[in-house]
């Protein structure tokens, strides 16, 4: 994946809102729209960044969508760039809060 060298939030209530995003390679503006958000162990595989196939990446968006605390209208593609940020949470020993985006 990417990264990133630094990034400005601007979350509204509905979690849709973009994200201005700037990356070390162009500087350029990125909108992120995020689709997805839940509490998973550091073990979980939320941080994947390799998959066999294109197949196997639409499963973990997938997935990742079908355990998000929140709805979304944005369905990623296979073709699209995901960003994924994380924090901690307290739910749980080693908990961690993920949101997932598409980057346009």
């Amino acid at each position: 994946g990417e990264k990133y060298s630094a990034f400005k939030l601007q979350m509204c209530v509905s979690y849709r809102l973009c994200t201005e995003v700037y990356t070390d390679e162009d500087a350029a503006k990125r909108a992120v729209e995020f689709f997805a958000g839940y509490v998973v162990s550091v073990e979980n595989d939320a941080w994947n960044t390799s998959f066999i196939s294109g197949e196997e990446f639409i499963q973990w968006l997938t997935a990742a969508q079908e355990r998000s605390l929140f709805s979304s209208a944005i369905n990623p593609a296979e073709c699209d760039r995901i960003i994924t940020l994380s924090t901690c949470s307290y739910e749980f020993y080693n908990a961690r809060f993920v949101v997932l985006g598409k980057i346009s």
